[in-house]
């Protein structure tokens, strides 16, 4: 162990540096032209605002659809003033394409990507607009009113079927309806609603409901005519069918001509101090996992119902994945490096749609009540996710994971065999603070995506999902787990790709102890996968690590730096490239950057409330050339493209491309040596809220991580030798356990 050459950790604080904001854009219209454009359309929308019944706008309001121009993507371009000045109320926004009659777009054949805002307000206040669009003293060069109304580039009343989705039946049936609902100010109206809905032919089921961050889930049931009806109310977000749980199987026995088995290990786990929180459906009695796995049950409260056999079934393969990986037969499986907590979620009540709810419901609980570093989960929704409206089960990851104290793994699904859409990966593994796992066929030499393994893309701006694959099986290599008397079951799936994966995470935090976080553990992982060459929407990042070694230990010619801390909302932070001196010829460095945050369901197209605009300046004597003002010498030194998605693009291509406002970057760069002079990656974390043009005033801290590679691979001896240049900035990462490489 002395000689390996274990990770290196950055051991000072980053430097604070100054940012200086760049020029605002020009607006696509002129007011006056505006004026022309928008009187009619404002007419219009009160016209139709004024035929809303008023059992179906609450408290006298309506909702209004407002686009965007193209060129307004950005949070400065958000109307703030016009919001504030005509008591709007922002709901929510959505991603949308349009070709715009002017500025940015104009000229394309195709739609351009937009913004439309969801707005609501009384009909009195959205006639308040007009008057000021066309006061004759408000001036566009130099009044914040006349901006904000020349980047609109349409207003509409929100009908009804925008909020009614496809696939709802004739015949009564369970649907989903999901409502803006802030229980501050609109408890007002929320009996309004349950009459409304009764009226309508919509029978509402008690206490299944969820709710985060201004929306409300609420299981209920009906006809596609009845849920129509119910589409009149203003304050409904969405009306669609309400799914089922995926489906669960039973692990098949091994057959074969000679007997095989399944062997466990004597020893405990590793470090019983770490916990792997699996949430699935439940472990039998007889079970063989009490040394390293507690199995927990639902209360009658929870109202989860009895245990279903094949459930458990499912269960005792994803937690023998979580513990062992895939064992080989008739050999000692590898001691467990951590414990699981199973708890069981799934059960006779949890069968049709509605009960998922109840799952939902206990999973968010023991998330809210226990702090884990670890959760895997195998189940969901049965349906592709849904690009504008996120699923409850996402919202809830995404807000337990949003401060970056735990790494959770979700499976991406098993439809990836479906014709298109239909083989997009499952909510939650959309969730932007999770990892989605889909499966690889070979978990060493040469591999591709399972067939049945779910593609991307993701949520905006998480496109690249899923995360990583890892192996789940297939129907010629199966995955094998321990079953009970010392079985040996076989299957595949993305189930138990997923908690294979976070036992990798597991195996890297037992050997280091507490000396990674779990934002360093995610960046880890993605910096050591390999991509291949693989299509980014089958393999999302790559393959990820099955080989302990590949990921805690840097070969020759590689060096690989890990930096982890906390960003602060507006500041740049500046993480040095540590090129030792006396190196020639070239150096590749290799960057992946991950960070966790809270999230925004209500503007899917705004998702992420954090972004981070990260720079590589390649030498700090080397300064470009101010274009606007070309007296004026930069305060910070050239930069250079290195994230592919990110550098040189639009708002909406970076958006498209999933940067800035992406939790996951990496990146490449080749340089020649005599061309870097102390290289850096300027980290400044962009903070931003609904509703608001400028920055959050309290905006929290991120947790992030940074893994820098650097590969000479003429000096195989480049890691002693950053080591030895940099020996106040730098430590080698020395474990706290010797384990086994290979996993």
């Amino acid at each position: 162990m002395a000689n390996k050459r274990y990770l290196l950790g950055y051991t000072k604080t980053l430097e604070k540096v100054r940012f200086v904001s760049g020029p605002g854009s020009v607006p696509p219209y002129t007011l006056e032209r505006q004026r022309e454009r928008l009187l009619p359309r404002f007419q219009a929308l009160e016209s139709a605002a004024r035929s809303v019944s008023d059992a179906a706008a609450p408290a006298g309001q309506v909702v209004a659809v407002v686009r965007m121009h193209p060129q307004a993507l950005s949070r400065s371009a958000f109307p703030q003033y016009l919001m504030q000045r005509a008591e709007w109320r922002l709901l929510g926004s959505v991603p949308a394409w349009t070709k715009p009659d002017a500025g940015r777009g104009a000229n394309k054949e195709d739609p351009t990507l937009a913004t439309d805002l969801f707005v609501a307000a009384r009909i009195d206040n959205f006639s308040r607009a007009l008057p000021m669009l066309m006061a004759p003293e408000r001036h566009h060069q130099n009044d914040q009113l006349a901006l904000d109304f020349c980047n609109i580039e349409d207003i509409r009343l929100m009908l009804p079927e925008d909020r009614l989705k496809n696939g709802i039946p004739d015949e009564p049936d369970d649907i989903e309806l999901v409502l803006h609902y802030n229980p501050t100010t609109d408890t007002n109206w929320h009996s309004d609603f349950v009459r409304f809905a009764k009226s309508a032919g919509i029978h509402l089921e008690p206490g299944l409901e969820f709710y985060s961050r201004n929306l409300l889930f609420m299981a209920a049931t009906g006809t596609r005519h009845a849920a129509a009806e119910l589409a009149q109310f203003t304050f409904i977000r969405a009306i669609r069918p309400l799914p089922a749980p995926r489906p669960l199987e039973r692990p098949r026995i091994l057959r074969s001509a000679k007997k095989q088995q399944s062997i466990l290990p004597a020893s405990p786990a590793i470090d019983p101090r770490v916990t792997i929180a699996i949430f699935d459906g439940g472990l039998p009695s007889d079970h063989p996992f009490k040394p390293w796995a507690n199995a927990i049950e639902p209360t009658p409260d929870h109202e989860i119902g009895d245990a279903i056999p094949d459930y458990q079934a499912h269960g005792l393969a994803v937690t023998s994945a979580a513990l062992f990986g895939s064992i080989e037969p008739n050999v000692v499986a590898p001691t467990p490096y951590c414990k699981v907590d199973h708890y069981r979620v799934l059960g006779t009540n949890t069968l049709g749609k509605k009960g998922l709810y109840r799952a939902l419901a206990l999973i968010d609980e023991v998330l809210a009540q226990r702090d884990y570093e670890f959760i895997s989960l195998s189940i969901g929704p049965p349906e592709p996710m849904d690009n504008d409206v996120v699923s409850p089960w996402t919202i809830l990851l995404d807000d337990h994971l949003g401060d970056g104290s735990a790494l959770a793994a979700v499976a991406a699904g098993n439809n990836g065999g479906d014709p298109a859409p239909a083989c997009r990966l499952m909510a939650p593994a959309d969730s932007v603070n999770a990892l989605g796992v889909g499966s690889c066929n070979a978990s060493t030499g040469e591999w591709a995506r399972a067939d049945y393994s779910a593609i991307g893309p993701g949520r905006s701006p998480g496109l690249i999902k899923p995360d990583l694959l890892h192996f789940g099986g297939t129907t010629k290599d199966p995955y094998l787990f321990a079953g009970v008397a010392n079985a040996l079951l076989q299957d595949c799936g993305t189930s138990f790709a997923t908690p294979g994966l976070i036992r990798v995470a597991a195996g890297v935090r037992a050997h280091f102890g507490a000396k990674l976080t779990a934002m360093s553990l995610k960046a880890l992982l993605i910096h050591a996968a390999e991509q291949d060459g693989h299509p980014v929407l089958e393999v999302g990042w790559g393959r990820g690590s099955h080989e302990l070694e590949s990921i805690i230990t840097c070969p020759e010619g590689h060096a690989r730096i890990v930096y982890s801390g906390k960003l602060i909302p507006g500041a740049v932070l500046r993480a040095p490239v540590l090129v030792p001196p006396g190196l020639s010829g070239d150096i590749t460095i290799q960057a992946t950057l991950c960070y966790s945050c809270a999230t925004d369901p209500n503007t899917p197209g705004d998702y992420t409330r954090a972004g981070l605009d990260i720079t590589f300046r390649p030498n700090r004597n080397k300064f470009a050339k101010n274009k606007t003002n070309p007296s004026k010498k930069p305060i910070h030194p050239a930069s250079d493209s290195f994230f592919k998605q990110h550098d040189h693009l639009t708002e909406d291509e970076r958006r498209l491309l999933a940067q800035k406002w992406n939790t996951v970057m990496q990146g490449e760069k080749t340089k020649r040596v005599s061309s870097l002079h102390d290289p850096c990656f300027d980290l400044h974390y962009v903070a931003r809220e609904p509703g608001r043009a400028d920055t959050p005033s309290r905006a929290p801290d991120i947790h992030y991580a940074l893994v820098i590679s650097l590969i000479h691979k003429r000096t195989r001896d480049i890691h002693e030798k950053v080591l030895e240049a940099f020996p106040l900035q730098v430590a080698m990462l020395e474990p706290v356990v010797s384990i086994e490489a290979s996993i």
